[in-house]
């Protein structure tokens, strides 16, 4: 220091010793000191030349609290250097702290004017720099162009360039600074990969994006944005392996998790289909297709509440769906609630009425068939049939229909789609698989007085038999004992006179609560099970198939039950007209 002193003193007028005693003091942290030798050599002719002199001027400036003083050393400096990088660089970031930003962007494009193409290219990419910061996304993308123009080997400038392409949407500039940077650093995997995914955007088959997935993934086994991008191209089983490879890379990828749980799920494999669907739902609570997959596989495993509060999430979020909505009405359905069920599924065919979807219609279908309207139920479930493969195979395989009567879904084919149900929903179904029987035909015609006093013959033996088979006679026997819900039955109305179609609607120990039609409405009453108001359909045991819709009740000119309906009272003579059963 001391020599250095006198050397600056004898210097005439050189500034390379105070310079260099500026520095000096500077490493003695002799603030003070180094200032006023500094501030003696940026003086000197030429002074203001020496960016370092500059620079270490600024900075004690800055540290002294004196901005606008550091500020106009740069400025001076700038003047007499104007292509000096470094400088104008220190300059800019000044400008920057001092939140004078638009002020740095200046000096920056001055300084690229000035300077050859490489430095001028890095100043370019500081200005890029600050239009991003400054989020002037248009200004970012002109400065990285211009950057990767003058120096096209400089990765960074193609990088930036990449970036604000895809926040202004511009694909092809985007594809072409990716495929620069695959001929730049042609070891990186996620140049490929990126390339790949974004052609596949604008060309779904492309083959070059295939071989570029390829290429990513023989750099970088575990990419996961490859190994997903390359599933597209494989069969469900190639799909799936590389699906579950990315899940060992990356456990919380969407992508992988929805497309692992797609190709589980349209195999049948509910259960694991489920395991990535509940961890795609802690990703994305409002995930609609995981919310009512989640919902099915529960219903598969009879847990009822646990598929409400799944469907409620998505059938009272304004994003509900159909096929929420339709498989809540199911639900409701299965637990017997059939008013509620009819709620839902109207609210689902509202939902697009122009593409009502197969479930949606086979779940209206069983329900039309639960309040007794067979006819209509039947045209709504081959409506279903022709969308859903399962339900066309299951009119056409006697032993699918079989598997059914058995009450056997898995059998039937079709367990997916009618998740939990039981032997109930399997009768409804048998009910509409086929047209209602035609309507018995019209009652002949009033007997002419003069034969008003004949009498019928004794009934055979097996006479008595088709009685019974036909409700006549049916009053007992062990069909009473093995009655079921839903189960179609007549009713006897005393103020109509006459049979009419009604099914089971509860059973109740020794009582039984029955729905019937009249006049085009259902009505309610509860009899004994051993009430001769009660009889199986018209024509036939029952089958499972109710025909409430369908039957005409007989003529007023048959007879009505008897006293207990036993195989006596029927084999005795008939009255001359009907009689009403006994109250």
């Amino acid at each position: 220091h001391r020599w250095l002193s006198r050397a600056a003193t004898l210097g005439r007028g050189s500034e390379r010793p105070l310079r260099e005693l500026g520095e000096v003091c500077l490493v003695l942290q002799r603030d003070q000191e180094a200032l006023q030798w500094l501030q003696k050599a940026f003086s000197q002719p030429g002074g203001n030349s020496d960016a370092d002199v500059a620079r270490m001027l600024s900075k004690l400036y800055v540290r002294a609290g004196r901005v606008e003083d550091a500020l106009d050393i740069y400025r001076s400096a700038l003047d007499a250097v104007p292509e000096n990088l470094s400088l104008s660089r220190s300059y800019g970031q000044l400008l920057l702290k001092q939140g004078r930003a638009m002020d740095a962007i200046q000096v920056m494009q001055r300084t690229a004017r000035l300077s050859p193409p490489t430095e001028a290219a890095a100043l370019h990419i500081t200005l890029a720099e600050l239009h991003q910061g400054l989020g002037q996304m248009r200004e970012a993308h002109a400065a990285w162009e211009s950057a990767a123009s003058l120096d096209g080997s400089n990765a960074a400038a193609w990088k930036g360039l990449v970036t604000a392409a895809a926040a202004l949407g511009e694909t092809k500039t985007q594809l072409r600074a990716l495929s620069k940077l695959m001929v730049l650093e042609p070891g990186v995997a996620d140049w490929a990969a990126s390339y790949a995914l974004l052609k596949l955007r604008v060309d779904p088959g492309s083959k070059e994006a295939e071989v570029h997935l390829e290429r990513a993934v023989a750099l970088n086994p575990s990419h996961v944005g490859a190994l997903v991008g390359l599933a597209r191209f494989r069969p469900n089983r190639e799909a799936l392996d590389l699906f579950e490879r990315a899940l060992s890379a990356s456990p919380k990828s969407v992508e992988a998790l929805e497309g692992a749980a797609g190709i589980r799920w349209a195999r049948g494999e509910s259960k694991a289909a489920a395991t990535h669907y509940k961890a795609l739902l802690d990703l994305q609570p409002s995930n609609n297709t995981a919310c009512y997959r989640l919902a099915v596989a529960a219903l598969l495993e009879q847990n009822t509440t646990e598929a409400r509060s799944l469907l409620s999430r998505v059938t009272q979020s304004s994003r509900s769906t159909q096929e929420a909505l339709a498989l809540m009405g199911f639900l409701d359905l299965l637990l017997g609630s059939a008013d509620r069920a009819r709620e839902a599924l109207q609210l689902a065919r509202r939902c697009s009425p122009s593409e009502l979807k197969g479930e949606t219609r086979v779940y209206w279908a069983l329900c039309l068939a639960e309040g007794g309207d067979l006819e209509q139920g039947h045209s709504e479930f081959k409506l279903a049939a022709q969308e859903l493969q399962a339900l066309q195979r299951l009119r056409e395989d006697s032993e699918k229909r079989e598997a059914l009567h058995r009450g056997s879904l898995e059998g039937a084919g079709i367990a997916d789609l009618l998740p939990g149900a039981g032997p109930r929903i399997c009768r409804l179904l048998e009910s509409i698989l086929s047209p209602p029987r035609p309507s018995p035909p019209p009652a002949a015609p009033a007997v002419a007085s003069s034969d008003r006093a004949r009498v019928a013959p004794p009934a055979s033996s097996g006479d008595v038999k088709a009685q019974v088979a036909g409700g006549v006679a049916n009053a007992e026997g062990p069909w009473r004992d093995g009655m079921y819900d839903g189960q179609s039955i007549e009713v006897y109305s005393k103020s109509a006179g006459t049979w009419l179609p009604g099914m089971v609607a509860q059973l109740i120990s020794d009582m039984v609560k029955v729905k019937y039609l009249i006049d085009g409405q259902w009505c309610e009453k509860k009899l004994l099970r051993s009430s001769d108001s009660l009889r199986l359909p018209h024509g036939g045991p029952s089958n499972g198939r109710s025909q409430a819709a369908g039957f005409t009740p007989p003529a007023r000119s048959s007879t009505a039950p008897q006293g207990d309906g036993s195989a006596k009272a029927a084999s005795q003579p008939a009255p001359a007209a009907a009689t009403a059963p006994s109250s």
